[in-house]
């Protein structure tokens, strides 16, 4: 199928940056009834581990009907969806912060739900329902280590609402984005923590592990560890790398 040109997707916020790298090809989602698609073009990592793009609805005769200035996708497009009726869209975004922006093609009405972290998050979207749920695979501690206690945790509740209960707004309100943003409760969907599992291995004998092994042993409640992440903050106001030994900022010490 023949696409629109990427370069008739550039738009703001980007088209007002300086000196933006972009990288990788555009990706597209088509709707269901192929009336429509979706773009995510010109990706950028305004930081380490994090990639956004522009977002654009493009109809089957390759013309925009939608640019979505100045809103910014989270990732490549990764976890947008449609309805099966092709109604509705969902995407995640990262303007003002995480959050799931839902669109109705039909009415130019959007919706938008704030979320804490949409990476460890997977939506869906039917003809009357929205679902975001915990991915499986982004549960911490799921097994048990010999080197360090590990907690157990269990997948939450998914977050489901029906499409009629959420607040739409016309496009023209996409300006007032941010304020919208923020008159919307967060959706806060995390591990429901068990409590620490038995611990069968060897403690800390000496500051020679990383500050981060040390830590993980005074949650677990070892005395001597606590000892040691105490002295760690003291010395350095809180400001320590976990992944450095702890012996770097507190000597050489041996668990008596």
């Amino acid at each position: 199928m023949t696409r629109i040109d990427e370069k008739i997707l550039f738009r703001k916020p980007f088209s007002e940056v300086e000196k933006q790298l972009y990288f990788g090809e555009p990706k597209y989602l088509d709707s269901p009834n192929k009336k429509f698609y979706l773009t995510f073009s010109h990706f950028a990592e305004p930081r380490m581990g994090v990639t956004i793009s522009l977002f654009n609805l493009v109809n089957s005769e390759n013309e925009i009907i939608e640019r979505f200035e100045p809103l910014v996708a989270l990732g490549n497009g990764y976890d947008a969806k449609w309805s099966e009726n092709s109604n509705y869209f969902v995407t995640p975004l990262i303007t003002c912060d995480d959050n799931y922006f839902i669109y109705n093609i039909e009415r130019n009405e959007f919706t938008v739900i704030p979320v804490e972290n949409a990476w460890i998050l997977d939506c869906k979207i039917t003809d009357t329902q929205f679902e975001i749920e915990y991915e499986e695979s982004q549960i911490p501690d799921r097994e048990e280590q010999e080197k360090y206690p590990t907690k157990e945790y269990l997948k939450p509740e998914p977050f489901i609402t029906d499409l009629n209960q959420l607040n739409w707004h016309k496009l023209e309100r996409v300006d007032d984005f941010e304020s919208i943003y923020k008159s919307e409760k967060p959706v806060i969907i995390r591990p429901i923590d068990k409590g620490y599992r038995r611990f069968n291995g060897e403690f800390p004998e000496t500051t020679e592990r990383t500050v981060w092994d040390i830590e993980r042993f005074a949650e677990y409640g070892d005395v001597v560890s606590a000892e040691w992440m105490e002295e760690i903050k003291a010395i350095t106001s809180n400001d320590y790398y976990r992944w450095e030994k702890a012996s770097k900022y507190i000597g050489l010490k041996k668990r008596k």
